[in-house]
């Protein structure tokens, strides 16, 4: 009888045995805490992973919803607001806006043991600057019984949820709130705006604005001829400003760190990544290929022989650098590296120490470096 070693036997990949969590605990939700039925798809699927039907006390309804689960801790690495960015695949989808059921995304946390979820609809559906598209999952939306009011709803309502998917292939929307896009907007129509609004935020250094000096500044782009008029043909009024604060505005600090896909429209830029890690950690160091990552900034750092974890951010942002340097020191006790941005004029005497020593009881190292603009020649 043949004899095989360990080396070439088959291998459960990790990745399949956090889905079968993920489907366990997906069911364990819906049939105890829901109270519903549920079918899993034990057959190839192409994005749908289970099928949960509403139950009212005894009496099985009929109304059903399908269910697209992911399982595992790399799901809930980009924070969103109040919640986490789903970044799904155009076939996912394509095949999700044209099912014939209402679709549910669900997400399973095993550090909380929790299910989260959201509808995917046109109005949970964002399109992306780079023409992709990402779902917000609300922390809130927790797959127990206080679900089952709005998707008991959303089961009943089979209202089409193509929209999104709809104005991607047509470039038509209809005009209903939620409905960004009139017409496709042409390359050269995005790049001219984004130039635009660029250009100025350069100048007036945006990044450094008060609140209502953003709202004021946000108000007289919409109006401008040259920035919500060129707007005007591909949103309804109101999706001009969504689209302005959603898209460049949201990415213009990254962009002025020679990060994402509107790096190229700013006049001037900060210190990138490669710079920030050099000037904390010294000559020789540089960011490890594929490990950049953006909520909050961090990276692995590396001079050939060692490893760290840099994490960088405004003063504001300390507790959320902290905690993420925290989490990742957990895992493989790389010594993590905050770094605080401030301004060259800024002071940050006021609670340095505190924040020291907070650091240091967490076992990271804080340092604080003085953001450097420079001027981008054309």
């Amino acid at each position: 009888m043949a004899r095989w070693d360990d080396e070439r036997m088959m291998r459960r990949e990790p990745s399949a045995k956090s889905a079968s969590v993920g489907v366990t605990r997906t069911r364990l939700a819906v049939e105890e805490e829901l109270g519903w039925l549920f079918r899993e798809q034990p057959t190839e699927d192409f994005g749908i992973d289970a099928h949960m039907e509403v139950v009212d006390g005894e009496i099985v309804k009929g109304k059903l919803l399908a269910l697209q689960i992911k399982s595992g801790r790399s799901f809930f690495q980009e924070k969103g607001p109040d919640g986490w960015w789903f970044r799904p695949h155009d076939d996912h989808v394509r095949y999700w806006t044209n099912h014939s059921l209402p679709v549910v995304l669900v997400m399973y946390r095993p550090e909380t043991g929790q299910c989260y979820w959201q509808l995917i609809n046109d109005r949970t559906l964002v399109e992306t600057s780079t023409g992709g598209w990402k779902v917000l999952v609300p922390e809130r939306q927790v797959l127990n019984e206080g679900a089952r009011g709005p998707l008991r709803v959303a089961a009943g309502d089979c209202r089409d949820v193509a929209g999104a998917q709809a104005r991607r292939s047509t470039g038509v929307s209809g005009g209903g709130e939620g409905n960004w896009y009139r017409l496709r907007m042409p390359e050269n129509v995005r790049t001219q705006v984004i130039s635009t609004i660029y250009r100025t935020a350069d100048e007036v250094g945006w990044d450094r604005l008060a609140a209502h000096d953003r709202t004021k500044l946000l108000t007289e782009w919409v109006d401008d001829p040259v920035v919500g008029g060129v707007l005007s043909p591909y949103f309804p009024d109101y999706g001009i400003r969504v689209w302005l604060k959603d898209a460049p505005l949201k990415e213009y600090s990254r962009a002025k760190e020679g990060l994402g896909p509107y790096a190229r429209y700013v006049t001037k830029r900060y210190q990138t990544p490669d710079e920030i890690v050099l000037a904390v950690c010294g000559n020789g160091w540089s960011v490890e290929s594929g490990t950049l990552d953006f909520g909050p900034r961090r990276c692995s750092a590396t001079n050939g022989r060692v490893r760290r974890h840099v994490f960088w951010g405004e003063v504001s942002e300390f507790k959320n650098l902290l905690y993420a340097a925290l989490d990742a020191a957990r895992e493989d006790f790389l010594n993590p590296i905050v770094v605080l941005l401030h301004r060259e004029n800024q002071s940050v005497e006021h609670d340095d120490d505190r924040r020291a020593a907070i650091a240091g009881r967490a076992g990271a190292e804080l340092k604080y470096l003085a953001r450097a603009e420079t001027s981008i020649s054309e």
